[in-house]
Protein backbone atom coordinates (compact mmCIF):
# COMPACT_ATOMS: atom_id res chain seq x y z
CA UNK A 1 0.00 0.00 0.00
CA UNK A 2 1.05 3.19 -0.87
CA UNK A 3 1.14 5.88 2.19
CA UNK A 4 0.01 9.24 2.35
CA UNK A 5 1.37 11.83 5.17
CA UNK A 6 -0.80 14.77 6.51
CA UNK A 7 1.07 17.43 7.84
CA UNK A 8 -1.59 20.05 10.03
CA UNK A 9 -0.66 23.16 11.43
CA UNK A 10 -2.32 26.91 12.05
CA UNK A 11 -1.79 29.88 9.85
CA UNK A 12 1.64 31.02 10.53
CA UNK A 13 3.08 28.08 12.59
CA UNK A 14 5.43 27.07 10.54
CA UNK A 15 4.12 24.14 8.62
CA UNK A 16 5.61 24.86 4.77
CA UNK A 17 8.86 25.24 6.55
CA UNK A 18 9.11 22.09 8.47
CA UNK A 19 7.27 20.27 4.87
CA UNK A 20 10.37 21.34 3.14
CA UNK A 21 12.95 19.85 6.14
CA UNK A 22 10.56 16.77 5.81
CA UNK A 23 10.31 16.22 2.45
CA UNK A 24 14.17 16.43 1.99
CA UNK A 25 14.44 13.93 4.51
CA UNK A 26 11.97 11.46 3.35
CA UNK A 27 13.15 11.64 -0.72
CA UNK A 28 16.42 11.30 0.11
CA UNK A 29 15.77 8.33 2.54
CA UNK A 30 12.88 6.87 0.31
CA UNK A 31 13.24 8.11 -2.65
CA UNK A 32 10.79 10.42 -4.92
CA UNK A 33 7.90 11.76 -2.76
CA UNK A 34 5.03 13.93 -4.11
CA UNK A 35 3.62 16.71 -2.04
CA UNK A 36 0.08 17.98 -2.53
CA UNK A 37 -0.33 21.23 -1.08
CA UNK A 38 -4.09 21.95 -0.39
CA UNK A 39 -4.70 25.93 -1.04
CA UNK A 40 -8.09 27.43 -0.59
CA UNK A 41 -6.70 30.73 -2.08
CA UNK A 42 -7.31 31.86 -5.82
CA UNK A 43 -4.07 32.38 -6.46
CA UNK A 44 -1.20 29.64 -5.87
CA UNK A 45 1.92 31.39 -4.60
CA UNK A 46 2.82 28.28 -2.22
CA UNK A 47 3.57 26.01 -5.33
CA UNK A 48 6.19 28.45 -6.29
CA UNK A 49 7.90 28.96 -3.28
CA UNK A 50 8.11 25.58 -2.25
CA UNK A 51 9.72 24.68 -5.77
CA UNK A 52 12.02 26.81 -5.32
CA UNK A 53 13.39 25.26 -2.32
CA UNK A 54 12.44 21.35 -2.81
CA UNK A 55 11.31 21.04 -6.37
CA UNK A 56 14.48 19.07 -7.40
CA UNK A 57 13.79 16.67 -4.57
CA UNK A 58 9.41 16.17 -5.55
CA UNK A 59 7.44 16.82 -7.47
CA UNK A 60 4.70 19.53 -5.92
CA UNK A 61 1.16 19.78 -6.96
CA UNK A 62 -1.28 22.04 -6.40
CA UNK A 63 -5.21 21.96 -5.57
CA UNK A 64 -6.55 24.97 -5.79
CA UNK A 65 -10.47 25.53 -5.26
CA UNK A 66 -12.79 27.40 -2.83
CA UNK A 67 -16.17 25.01 -3.61
CA UNK A 68 -15.44 22.15 -1.25
CA UNK A 69 -16.86 19.75 -3.50
CA UNK A 70 -14.90 20.39 -6.40
CA UNK A 71 -11.75 21.16 -3.85
CA UNK A 72 -12.62 17.19 -2.79
CA UNK A 73 -12.72 16.05 -5.91
CA UNK A 74 -9.60 17.20 -7.02
CA UNK A 75 -7.76 16.11 -4.21
CA UNK A 76 -9.26 12.85 -4.83
CA UNK A 77 -8.11 13.11 -8.91
CA UNK A 78 -4.21 14.01 -7.99
CA UNK A 79 -3.86 11.01 -5.11
CA UNK A 80 -5.54 8.32 -8.09
CA UNK A 81 -2.70 10.32 -10.38
CA UNK A 82 0.26 10.04 -8.34
CA UNK A 83 -0.55 6.74 -7.02
CA UNK A 84 -0.54 6.11 -11.53
CA UNK A 85 2.49 7.62 -11.63
CA UNK A 86 4.29 4.91 -9.17
CA UNK A 87 4.49 7.46 -6.26
CA UNK A 88 5.06 5.58 -2.78
CA UNK A 89 4.96 8.23 -0.27
CA UNK A 90 2.08 11.19 -0.58
CA UNK A 91 2.39 14.14 1.43
CA UNK A 92 -0.26 16.49 1.41
CA UNK A 93 -0.08 20.20 2.85
CA UNK A 94 -3.30 21.81 4.04
CA UNK A 95 -4.05 24.58 4.18
CA UNK A 96 -3.99 26.72 7.49
CA UNK A 97 -7.69 26.94 7.48
CA UNK A 98 -8.68 23.17 7.03
CA UNK A 99 -10.76 20.12 9.15
CA UNK A 100 -8.90 16.90 9.22
CA UNK A 101 -12.40 15.50 8.91
CA UNK A 102 -11.95 16.45 5.02
CA UNK A 103 -8.56 14.48 4.66
CA UNK A 104 -10.02 10.83 6.43
CA UNK A 105 -13.18 10.94 4.52
CA UNK A 106 -11.27 10.79 1.11
CA UNK A 107 -8.67 8.57 2.24
CA UNK A 108 -10.88 6.27 3.86
CA UNK A 109 -13.71 6.33 0.23
CA UNK A 110 -12.84 3.73 -2.35
CA UNK A 111 -11.12 3.60 -4.39
CA UNK A 112 -8.69 5.81 -2.60
CA UNK A 113 -8.83 3.54 0.56
CA UNK A 114 -7.43 0.84 -1.95
CA UNK A 115 -4.76 2.34 -2.81
CA UNK A 116 -3.45 4.54 0.31
CA UNK A 117 -3.07 3.62 3.75
CA UNK A 118 -2.66 6.79 6.00
CA UNK A 119 0.88 7.20 7.10
CA UNK A 120 1.93 9.90 9.55
CA UNK A 121 -0.16 12.25 11.32
CA UNK A 122 2.20 15.31 12.39
CA UNK A 123 0.61 18.63 14.01
CA UNK A 124 2.85 21.78 14.14
CA UNK A 125 2.26 24.23 16.90
CA UNK A 126 4.12 26.97 18.00
CA UNK A 127 6.19 27.58 21.10
CA UNK A 128 4.70 30.69 21.41
CA UNK A 129 0.74 29.26 21.09
CA UNK A 130 -1.25 32.21 22.45
CA UNK A 131 -3.46 31.23 25.21
CA UNK A 132 -5.83 33.05 23.65
CA UNK A 133 -7.85 32.64 20.49
CA UNK A 134 -10.24 33.19 18.77
CA UNK A 135 -13.21 30.37 18.53
CA UNK A 136 -12.47 29.53 15.12
CA UNK A 137 -8.47 28.90 15.85
CA UNK A 138 -9.02 27.73 18.79
CA UNK A 139 -10.88 24.58 17.54
CA UNK A 140 -8.61 23.94 14.36
CA UNK A 141 -6.11 23.97 17.09
CA UNK A 142 -7.58 21.27 18.72
CA UNK A 143 -8.86 19.21 15.69
CA UNK A 144 -5.18 19.70 13.55
CA UNK A 145 -3.46 17.76 16.81
CA UNK A 146 -6.39 15.45 17.59
CA UNK A 147 -5.64 12.46 15.65
CA UNK A 148 -1.52 13.83 15.44
CA UNK A 149 0.87 11.15 16.25
CA UNK A 150 3.69 13.33 16.92
CA UNK A 151 3.25 17.23 17.90
CA UNK A 152 6.47 18.75 16.83
CA UNK A 153 6.53 22.48 18.00
CA UNK A 154 7.65 25.45 15.53
CA UNK A 155 9.39 28.70 16.86
CA UNK A 156 11.56 27.27 19.48
CA UNK A 157 13.91 29.54 21.08
CA UNK A 158 16.78 28.36 23.40
CA UNK A 159 14.69 29.14 26.67
CA UNK A 160 12.13 26.58 25.22
CA UNK A 161 15.36 24.25 24.87
CA UNK A 162 16.77 24.68 28.34
CA UNK A 163 13.44 23.49 29.92
CA UNK A 164 11.96 20.67 27.71
CA UNK A 165 10.00 18.73 29.99
CA UNK A 166 8.28 22.07 30.96
CA UNK A 167 7.69 23.41 27.18
CA UNK A 168 6.33 19.93 26.84
CA UNK A 169 3.88 20.01 29.82
CA UNK A 170 3.06 23.65 28.44
CA UNK A 171 2.38 22.51 24.92
CA UNK A 172 0.38 19.60 26.62
CA UNK A 173 -1.54 21.40 28.28
CA UNK A 174 -2.63 24.34 26.06
CA UNK A 175 -3.41 21.54 23.41
CA UNK A 176 -5.94 20.00 26.46
CA UNK A 177 -7.85 22.84 27.36
CA UNK A 178 -8.43 23.81 23.48
CA UNK A 179 -9.60 19.73 22.96
CA UNK A 180 -12.21 20.28 26.01
CA UNK A 181 -13.68 23.04 24.32
CA UNK A 182 -14.48 20.92 21.53
CA UNK A 183 -15.33 17.78 24.03
CA UNK A 184 -12.12 15.95 22.23
CA UNK A 185 -11.71 12.43 23.55
CA UNK A 186 -7.65 12.32 22.94
CA UNK A 187 -5.40 12.51 26.44
CA UNK A 188 -3.62 15.61 25.46
CA UNK A 189 -1.21 15.04 28.83
CA UNK A 190 0.05 12.18 27.68
CA UNK A 191 0.57 13.31 23.42
CA UNK A 192 4.42 12.82 22.07
CA UNK A 193 5.89 16.10 21.64
CA UNK A 194 9.15 16.91 20.22
CA UNK A 195 10.81 20.19 21.23
CA UNK A 196 13.68 20.74 19.21
CA UNK A 197 15.13 23.32 16.73
CA UNK A 198 14.91 21.71 13.53
CA UNK A 199 17.87 22.35 12.19
CA UNK A 200 19.11 20.34 15.38
CA UNK A 201 16.98 17.20 14.29
CA UNK A 202 19.07 13.83 15.36
CA UNK A 203 18.88 10.50 14.12
CA UNK A 204 16.47 9.94 17.36
CA UNK A 205 13.93 12.59 16.32
CA UNK A 206 14.03 11.89 12.80
CA UNK A 207 12.85 8.05 13.74
CA UNK A 208 9.84 9.96 15.82
CA UNK A 209 9.03 11.82 13.00
CA UNK A 210 9.37 9.04 10.66
CA UNK A 211 7.15 6.74 12.88
CA UNK A 212 5.12 9.48 14.15
CA UNK A 213 1.71 7.31 12.90
CA UNK A 214 -1.83 8.46 13.80
CA UNK A 215 -4.73 7.99 16.54
CA UNK A 216 -8.31 7.89 16.56
CA UNK A 217 -10.10 10.29 18.13
CA UNK A 218 -13.18 12.07 18.13
CA UNK A 219 -14.68 15.76 18.85
CA UNK A 220 -17.72 17.75 18.14
CA UNK A 221 -17.32 19.40 15.05
CA UNK A 222 -17.76 22.98 13.92
CA UNK A 223 -18.29 24.42 10.58
CA UNK A 224 -17.37 27.56 11.51
CA UNK A 225 -18.59 30.64 9.14
CA UNK A 226 -16.07 32.53 6.98
CA UNK A 227 -16.82 35.26 8.54
CA UNK A 228 -13.72 37.02 8.36
CA UNK A 229 -12.19 34.92 11.11
CA UNK A 230 -9.46 34.49 8.02
CA UNK A 231 -8.51 36.42 5.16
CA UNK A 232 -5.94 36.60 2.07
CA UNK A 233 -5.40 39.95 0.26
CA UNK A 234 -3.68 39.85 -3.30
CA UNK A 235 -1.76 42.61 -4.10
CA UNK A 236 -0.61 42.73 -7.64
CA UNK A 237 1.90 45.14 -10.01
CA UNK A 238 4.27 45.08 -6.36
CA UNK A 239 7.72 47.01 -8.03
CA UNK A 240 9.69 47.87 -4.88
CA UNK A 241 13.13 47.74 -3.65
CA UNK A 242 14.25 45.01 -1.51
CA UNK A 243 14.43 47.47 1.16
CA UNK A 244 11.76 48.81 1.20
CA UNK A 245 9.69 45.37 0.60
CA UNK A 246 11.42 44.27 4.09
CA UNK A 247 10.20 47.65 5.92
CA UNK A 248 6.77 47.49 4.62
CA UNK A 249 6.59 43.63 5.86
CA UNK A 250 7.83 44.62 9.08
CA UNK A 251 5.38 47.23 9.73
CA UNK A 252 2.52 45.07 8.77
CA UNK A 253 3.42 42.35 11.00
CA UNK A 254 4.20 44.52 14.24
CA UNK A 255 1.46 46.90 13.76
CA UNK A 256 -1.79 45.54 14.74
CA UNK A 257 -3.59 48.91 16.15
CA UNK A 258 -3.35 49.50 12.39
CA UNK A 259 -3.59 46.40 10.22
CA UNK A 260 -5.18 43.78 12.28
CA UNK A 261 -3.39 40.63 12.82
CA UNK A 262 -1.33 40.57 9.90
CA UNK A 263 0.45 36.60 10.08
CA UNK A 264 2.19 36.14 7.29
CA UNK A 265 3.16 37.71 3.89
CA UNK A 266 4.27 35.52 1.14
CA UNK A 267 5.15 36.44 -3.12
CA UNK A 268 7.31 37.86 -5.72
CA UNK A 269 8.07 41.11 -6.18
CA UNK A 270 9.98 43.31 -8.92
CA UNK A 271 13.04 44.87 -7.29
CA UNK A 272 13.04 48.27 -8.39
CA UNK A 273 17.00 48.88 -7.97
CA UNK A 274 18.49 45.88 -8.83
CA UNK A 275 16.22 44.66 -11.95
CA UNK A 276 15.97 41.43 -10.23
CA UNK A 277 13.02 39.18 -9.71
CA UNK A 278 12.48 38.66 -6.13
CA UNK A 279 10.52 36.06 -3.87
CA UNK A 280 9.00 37.06 -0.69
CA UNK A 281 8.59 35.00 2.55
CA UNK A 282 7.92 36.74 5.85
CA UNK A 283 6.45 36.44 9.09
CA UNK A 284 6.83 38.16 12.65
CA UNK A 285 9.73 36.22 13.55
CA UNK A 286 11.45 35.77 10.26
CA UNK A 287 11.54 37.68 6.80
CA UNK A 288 13.46 35.51 3.94
CA UNK A 289 13.97 37.72 0.78
CA UNK A 290 15.88 35.82 -1.95
CA UNK A 291 16.34 36.39 -6.00
CA UNK A 292 13.69 33.69 -7.77
CA UNK A 293 14.68 31.28 -9.95
CA UNK A 294 11.15 31.57 -11.65
CA UNK A 295 11.66 34.27 -15.11
CA UNK A 296 9.29 37.35 -14.53
CA UNK A 297 7.54 36.45 -18.02
CA UNK A 298 6.66 33.17 -15.97
CA UNK A 299 4.68 34.34 -12.89
CA UNK A 300 3.47 38.27 -12.62
CA UNK A 301 4.08 40.19 -9.21
CA UNK A 302 1.57 39.20 -6.48
CA UNK A 303 2.35 39.63 -3.06
CA UNK A 304 -0.19 38.10 -0.54
CA UNK A 305 -1.30 39.34 2.80
CA UNK A 306 -2.76 36.38 5.04
CA UNK A 307 -4.05 36.89 8.54
CA UNK A 308 -7.38 37.52 10.59
CA UNK A 309 -9.63 40.83 10.89
CA UNK A 310 -6.68 42.64 8.86
CA UNK A 311 -7.76 46.57 7.95
CA UNK A 312 -8.05 45.87 4.27
CA UNK A 313 -8.31 49.75 3.96
CA UNK A 314 -4.91 50.44 5.90
CA UNK A 315 -2.90 47.58 4.41
CA UNK A 316 -4.17 48.47 1.04
CA UNK A 317 -2.43 52.05 1.42
CA UNK A 318 0.48 50.68 2.27
CA UNK A 319 1.06 49.35 -0.84
CA UNK A 320 -0.02 52.17 -2.50
CA UNK A 321 -1.82 51.94 -6.47
CA UNK A 322 -1.37 47.79 -6.52
CA UNK A 323 -4.73 46.28 -7.11
CA UNK A 324 -6.51 44.10 -4.62
CA UNK A 325 -8.27 41.16 -3.91
CA UNK A 326 -9.90 39.68 -0.80
CA UNK A 327 -10.47 35.89 -0.20
CA UNK A 328 -11.96 34.98 2.83
CA UNK A 329 -11.69 31.33 1.84
CA UNK A 330 -8.02 30.37 2.29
Amino acid sequence: MKKTDLITGMLGAGKTTFITTYARHMAEKCGPVCLIANDYGAISVDRALLEEKIGDLCDIEMVVAGDPDCQRRRFRTKLISMGMLGYERVIVEPSGVFDTEEFYNILYDDPISSWYEIGNVISIVPADIPEELPESSEYLLADQAATAGLIVVSKVHDKDIRDIPGTVERIRRRLQRAGDKFHCTRDFLKAPVLVRKWADFTEEDWEKIEHAGRVSADMVRMHFAEDGSFQSLFYFHVNRSEADMRALAAELLSNRDRFGQVIRIKGFFHDTETNAWMSLNATAEKTEIRPSATKKDDREEVIIVVGGQMNEKAIGEAFGETRSVTDYSI
